[in-house]
């Protein structure tokens, strides 16, 4: 699940975080693995009241950064943990990795033909 941190005591909606959270966490599953999906929970730690709206991911864990509760950046946020749990850090390198080499084998039709 997911902790708070709220230090300027901003107006948000637990109820309807955490139905955002189990609907978000529902539709990832199904959209990746629709046969078997998996369950997800991802952690991480909602801070309320930041300059700007991101998702960090760094060795402390993760954290979805809100300027003020928005329930889409929300859903934005759990679905990327979400993502994030379903792939290791070796997995996610290695689907980059295919991505950057699968890219440099193909060609432009135009380019063989000297234009």
């Amino acid at each position: 699940m997911f902790d708070v941190d709220n230090p300027k005591n901003q107006r948000w909606y637990p109820a309807e975080a955490r139905k955002i959270y189990t609907s978000t966490c529902d539709l990832v599953a199904r959209s990746i693995r629709p046969d078997k999906p998996p369950h997800l929970e991802p952690r991480f730690r909602l801070v309320l009241g930041t300059k700007k709206n991101e998702f960090i991911r760094n060795g402390r864990g993760n954290e979805l950064r809100l300027k003020s509760w928005d329930p889409e950046w929300f859903a934005q946020g759990v679905a990327l943990g979400a993502i994030h749990d379903m792939l290791a850090n070796d997995e996610l390198a290695r689907i980059a990795h295919q991505s950057v080499v699968l890219a440099d084998s193909t060609v432009d039709v135009r380019e063989l033909r000297g234009h």
